[in-house]
């Protein structure tokens, strides 16, 4: 059996965290408070066998489930494949109440504290 060593441990541990959202491990964020919010609604609401907050398997301790609602709540991916993710994480469905949770309790906007996204000038004038 292979084992790795520390220092392929922590560049697994890089190139995971570099790949998240905005957000996902800022602990002041609105995204942050996006996340109390769910804890507070809808704490039982499952998706497979996982509940938001609730017991051993919830939701809002698992990385991948934060990093997929991080990338949802800041417009980085649509609901459609914020959906499928989750349900494939959970071997839910696409339509389990914790999805639908977290789609009603979104704001309407993405959050003002999303990063700046690039923009390409405006033409030239004639």
């Amino acid at each position: 059996m292979h084992r790795f060593g520390p220092r392929a441990a922590l560049a697994l541990a890089v190139a995971a965290l570099a790949g998240c959202a905005p957000g996902a491990w800022n602990e002041q964020s609105a995204f942050d408070q996006f996340i109390y919010k769910l804890q507070a609604v809808c704490p039982y609401a499952r998706s497979g066998q996982w509940q938001i907050y609730a017991g051993a398997t919830s939701l809002v301790n698992n990385a991948t489930f934060l990093d997929l609602t991080s990338r949802l709540y800041y417009g980085k991916i649509s609901r459609s494949q914020y959906a499928t993710g989750v349900a494939s994480l959970t071997f839910g469905r696409e339509n389990d109440p914790a999805i639908l949770c977290v789609f009603e309790n979104l704001p309407a906007q993405p959050a003002s504290d999303a990063p700046d996204r690039m923009r390409a000038p405006p033409p030239p004038g004639n």
